[in-house]
């Protein structure tokens, strides 16, 4: 619009308006409309040139005129629509006003639920709703956009005017098919934006431009590609050749080439068999021809797809040759491996005995793809030669085939080459009852070589070690040898100073080998970085205020703070468009910090501020913060909340069935309540996992440790919807019916309070209906105790709002001891001590069948037997607290258990805990964990503090890596455990502030497992306790107080302190919380990471034995790197009996979810034969 135009518009809407004055009320509202209509047009226009800015402003004026309704709506509707489409074109990370714009449309419609209803208008603000989900950068959100494009498409697909219906489901299908600014990588699917068949058909039946057409076959091709029954995916070549036949007359003609392709190679054809049914094929030479029709109908440049179908066509041509053993072998195995090829007909194979420790040797003067390439096969020993036809149909379909060497190897290690058509490839058969495991530290590398079998130390082995390291110009591989110590053990000091590094690990012992290979990473802390705290006196400003804020600032150099007395520093403050609004010094005072003020203008925009500082003279950078948000905001005149009604002083609980009831109360801030406002409720469900867990004194360093239970994302389900009235006392009243089920619920409850000056609150409650009527929680003070030393065990009774219940229960005190009983090959059962000499007798057990598919051990029970102790009524007080103290007298695993029914009508409440009683002979306790557990005394410690820690194995005579680590390997000892239990006394030092990680690693039965338990050692010797006491609890209107701030260390003495004391509006904290963390969290909050990598040969590959069984099959017996238990993996055949072995693992869980009694005869009771009851825990 030129200039003459806009002035000439201007002029006609102020005589429009001037002339409201001298004009009777119709004649009012004909100019009003005039000036609309005049508005509408401009407003409409820019919205088509894609000007939102523009149209936002034109309809922001709009909304001052007098308009009818079905005009203001159109113009409330512009205005949010606009607001949003103007803001996702900006790169300003900043999404309120997205956001804000987001919810006006959802109100608009929120209530339009009758068919009736939803008109164009509607329509128009669901398509702009699901846009506004599609549209914006970096925050695509298909799932929320596509309900609303599904409403806005159905609407158009009924509406009268055909051509105008025609082109507005046209344009959303489009839309949501490929949105406005995508990445260049793009294509359909790409986000998951798949729109349903019937959707894309409909848009295939009402196209009638060959574009519109070919652009919906395309679509319709993409999406079945990889959805759809059998049948519709056979329309796959059809849909892409109608868009591949109109050549590049249309933009998705190479789209169309290269994904026809890939889903020819990819997928395949579906191809119908003489019986009816169906299978896959993949069609190489047509595929093949539209990669090459890609080539010669484009230059390079010309499409994206270029270079893919050049490397496509490579792939498909050129010959490919590969081996792969799937696992390591255990002595007398049958050896197999995989060949795999592509375009050869025939491969020569040799195999060739190598040393690991001593043959591996990586050049620096060039890459090797593969440590195997670095073996000189022709100084090692060839073992065997052959040679394979691989009758290849020259149809270019890759070829596959099991090599079964013909004789079994002896121990250790061997290289197996392939060659044809121009390829070699190389292949490690390594035959071991060996393992080795490498913890590295950025500094330091640990060997731990082994018995594979049961985790036995091997002494005198030879290990070599090659690290490639950037030396600053060039990357070079060093090597290191050791020999392991009588533990098995040997330490590297690694060069690499400053990056990370290649690792290559071999051991020998004579022909028992084992290698790993993995990375070393080093995690370099900056010298003298800064750490910059900065607050202000309130979160939120308005503008012409000013801001006070306040710096403090320590360097750390990676272990300890120093406060920068007097040091100068610059700033500098941007807003929110990254404009600098004031730059400045700060000379730091004694404390380290120093204070500043900010003017706010009215011209400043809104949103959210930042502060950037640098050293003296912006030499460094050293860090920047949130410093404040701006907003033009209104202090809210009322709360609201949201709550259950009192009963007896508490708040009422409810359980499943019952009728939930819920008040609402508003009220001015001055105290007044809120009275015949409108409340609309809204109410969601979804469901509810009561948890409970002791407040630690410093409760951020345990958010990644306490369990928490199963969650349920997401606001839930909406149940009910309605609108009710506050009375006189600004209360209003809302009940409705739980429904009986077997899942406790959470409802939660969105009132939104209305006044009588239209201004509105929203405010949310939560009402928790459970299955029982409160819940109790056990937790002992100590997890390890010695016998006779006094068990305590604090009790906690909540009820669903986590308030204390009064209530009394029967606690039962056991002490478990596990028990097996086993058949072995001739059927006699074996239990109690010649079980426990069997098992010490064998490295493995139960041990393999003497030949494939023979009588074996089975196990026939397995379980805990409880020997009562104690069985005692409790009593928990007012705060729902009790306390349990006894002492045990004996060794071994406890398990005190509540159970308490307030009546018949409701289900029992239990609630259990477990405590382990040893001492440093201890070797048996009668626990069993299923695998290698670490058991802490407790999760937290002082320094200078002893830690009880105990380790747990499945079986006796196992050997466990036991270290202490973070972001270095602070200490590491070989634990021998003669039975299966051992504890540990370890010392709690300065260096494990603030936590500690304790990591355990054993090899057993062919398999390694692993534990880890975090320990936090909070820096209490950094911390300042700091309370607050004011001299009354009101305070009249200008009326002095008086504010006490005590500050005082970790000892409890009073200590020298800058304090900053802010005082602030609550209702300010409505608008924005506080930007600015606790300082003791800042400060010392981090955790150190678990950055101590532990790596095995077991994550090279699995160890298998495999024989043949008397019909031929392959039995196998493997380790899995983890397994369910001890033993059981390493069987060589039954799988009937695997299964039932390890259903009966179930037993080994702590928490009882059910019980079977069964009744067994112990012959090694220490008061002999006895019959017992026993307590199968399934």
């Amino acid at each position: 619009m030129t200039s003459r135009k806009t002035s000439l518009l201007k002029w006609i809407f102020i005589s429009l308006i001037l002339t409201l004055a001298g004009f009777p009320d119709a004649q009012a509202v004909t100019v009003e409309a005039g000036a609309y209509g005049l508005l509408k047009n401009q407003g409409e226009s820019y919205v088509r040139k894609g000007s939102y800015a523009k149209a936002h402003e034109v309809y922001r004026k709009a909304q001052k005129l007098k308009l009818s309704l079905p005009e203001k709506q159109w113009v409330d509707f512009r205005v949010a629509d606009t607001q949003w489409r103007s803001q996702a074109e900006t790169k300003n990370p900043d999404r309120s006003k997205l956001e804000q714009a987001r919810t006006q449309l959802q109100k608009m419609i929120r209530d339009r639920v009758r068919p009736e209803q939803q008109d164009r208008l509607w329509a128009e603000i669901q398509e702009s709703l699901g846009d506004s989900w599609w549209f914006p950068r970096n925050a695509r959100n298909w799932s929320a956009a596509w309900s609303h494009y599904q409403k806005a498409l159905d609407w158009w697909g009924g509406a009268a005017d055909i051509d105008l219906a025609r082109k507005r489901y046209l344009n959303i299908i489009w839309n949501a098919a490929t949105p406005p600014n995508r990445q260049p990588y793009f294509y359909y699917g790409y986000y998951g934006n798949y729109i349903p068949i019937n959707f894309l058909e409909n848009a295939l039946k009402i196209a009638q431009t060959k574009n519109d057409r070919v652009h919906a076959h395309y679509l319709i091709a993409m999406a079945l590609r990889h959805q759809g029954n059998i049948y519709q995916q056979q329309r796959v070549p059809e849909s892409f050749e109608a868009v591949i036949a109109a050549e590049k007359s249309t933009e998705w003609y190479d789209d169309a080439l290269f994904h026809y392709a890939e889903w020819l190679s990819g997928a395949g054809e579906i191809i119908i068999m003489e019986n009816g049914q169906q299978r896959r094929e993949r069609n190489y030479k047509k595929a093949l021809k539209y990669f090459r029709r890609i080539l010669n109908d484009f230059k390079k440049g010309e499409t994206r797809f270029y270079d893919n179908a050049r490397n496509k066509v490579k792939n498909i041509t050129q010959p490919t040759l590969n081996l792969t053993a799937s696992s390591f072998f255990l002595p007398d195995s049958l050896i197999r491996v995989n060949l795999n090829w592509r375009n050869i007909s025939q491969v020569q194979l040799s195999l060739y005995k190598v040393d690991l420790s001593k043959d591996v040797d990586f050049p620096n003067t060039k890459n090797v793809n593969s440590w195997l390439d670095t073996v000189d096969l022709i100084k090692n020993k060839r073992v065997k030669s052959w040679s394979e036809d691989l009758k290849d149909q020259k149809d270019f379909h890759p070829g596959q085939k099991v090599l079964e060497l013909d004789q079994k190897l002896l121990p250790g290690a061997y290289i197996l080459k392939a060659g044809g058509g121009g390829r070699t490839t190389r292949e490690i058969v390594l035959v071991t009852e060996s393992s080795l495991i490498l913890k590295t530290s950025g500094k330091q590398a640990l060997v731990y070589f082994a018995d594979s079998g049961n985790g036995a130390p091997l002494a005198n082995a030879r290990v070599h070690l090659h690290e490639r390291h950037y030396t600053g110009r060039k990357w070079v591989w060093d090597d290191h040898t050791a020999r392991t110590d009588k533990n098995g053990l040997a330490m590297f000091d690694l060069e690499g100073e400053r990056n990370n590094s290649e690792l290559f690990v071999g051991a020998a012992l004579k022909d028992r080998q084992a290698f790993v290979t993995g990375y070393n990473y080093r995690y370099r802390h900056e010298k003298s970085s800064w750490k910059l705290y900065v607050a202000t006196d309130r979160p939120a400003y308005r503008p012409n205020e000013t801001v006070q804020w306040k710096l403090t600032a320590r360097t750390y150099d990676g272990s300890v703070y120093e406060t920068p007395a007097n040091e100068t520093l610059e700033y500098e403050i941007t807003d929110p468009r990254g404009s600098k609004l004031k730059k400045g010094k700060l000379r730091l005072n004694e404390f380290g910090s120093g204070w500043d003020s900010l003017e706010l203008s009215e011209k400043i925009p809104l949103g959210e501020y930042r502060v950037t500082f640098w050293t003296k003279g912006r030499k460094k950078h050293i860090g920047n913060a949130a410093l404040f948000r701006l907003e033009e905001y209104k202090l809210p005149e009322f709360k609201v909340s949201v709550q259950t009604p009192e009963e007896n002083g508490k708040k009422k609980t409810f359980q499943l069935g019952d009728k939930v009831e819920v008040d609402i109360h508003a009220e001015y801030y001055f105290g007044g309540p809120v009275a015949n406002a409108n409340v609309e409720v809204v109410v969601y469900q979804k469901p509810f996992y009561h948890s409970w867990h002791p407040q630690p004194e410093f409760p951020w360093y345990y958010q990644d440790m306490i369990p928490r239970p199963g969650r349920y994302w997401g606001q839930g389900q909406q149940i009910k919807r309605e609108v009710i009235k506050t009375d006189a006392k600004g209360n209003a009243h809302l009940s409705f019916q739980s429904q009986r089920q077997n899942q406790d619920l959470q409802y939660t409850i969105e009132a939104r309070v209305t006044d009588l000056s239209r201004r509105e609150v929203v405010s949310r409650g939560t009402v928790q209906v459970t299955r029982h009527p409160y819940f109790v929680y056990l937790n002992n003070e100590h997890n390890l105790v010695r016998p006779q030393d006094q068990v305590r065990v604090n009790i906690k009774a909540l009820d669903a709002n986590n308030q204390p219940v009064a209530t009394e229960g029967t606690v039962h005190v056991t002490r478990d001891i596990w028990y097996e009983v086993w058949t072995d090959p001739n059927g006699r059962e074996v239990r109690g001590k010649e079980l426990q000499r069997t098992r010490k007798d064998r490295a493995i057990f139960p041990p393999p069948p003497s030949q494939p598919g023979g009588p074996q051990w089975k196990l026939k029970f397995r379980g805990y037997r409880h020997d009562d102790i104690l069985t005692r009524k409790v009593k928990t007080d007012a705060q729902g607290e009790a306390e349990l103290t006894f002492t045990p007298g004996l060794q071994g695993y406890y398990r005190i258990a509540w159970t308490s029914q307030p009546d018949r009508k409701t289900l029992p409440v239990k609630g259990e805990t477990t405590v382990w009683v040893a001492d440093n002979a201890t070797t048996e306790l009668g626990y069993r964990h299923g695998g290698l557990e670490i058991i802490v005394d407790k999760d937290t410690f002082r320094a200078g503090q002893k830690a009880p820690v105990m380790i747990v194995a499945p079986t006796n005579d196992r050997y466990v890596l036991f270290s202490m680590e973070a972001d270095d390997l602070y200490s590491y000892q070989l634990v021998h455990l003669t039975g299966t239990v051992k504890l540990l006394q370890l010392d709690i030092e300065e260096k494990h502030v603030p936590n500690v990680f304790l990591k355990g690693v054993m090899v057993s039965d062919h398999q390694i497992y692993s534990d880890v338990k975090q320990v936090v050692v909070p820096p209490v010797k950094n911390f300042l306790n700091v309370s607050v006491t004011l001299d009354r609890q009101q305070y009249q209107p200008r009326e002095q107080g008086l504010l006490t701030v005590t500050a005082r260390n970790h000892e409890g003495k009073p200590v020298s302190a800058e304090v900053a004391v802010g005082l602030v509006d609550e209702a300010v904290y409505y608008i924005q919380k506080d930007l600015a963390p606790d300082p003791r969290q800042f400060f010392y909050g981090q955790k150190r990471a678990q950055r101590i990598r532990t790596l095995s040969s077991f994550q090279m590959k699995r160890l298998a034995k495999l024989k043949k069984r008397k019909d031929g099959s392959l039995g196998r017996g493997v380790s899995r790197g983890k397994g369910d238990y001890g033993a059981l993996d390493s069987l060589e055949g039954d799988v009937q009996y695997k299964a039932r072995a390890a259903k009966s693992l179930s037993a080994n869980a702590p928490m009882a979810q059910s019980e079977m009694v069964a009744e067994e005869a112990f012959a090694d009771d220490k008061a002999g034969l006895l019959k017992r009851e026993m307590k199968e825990q399934r």
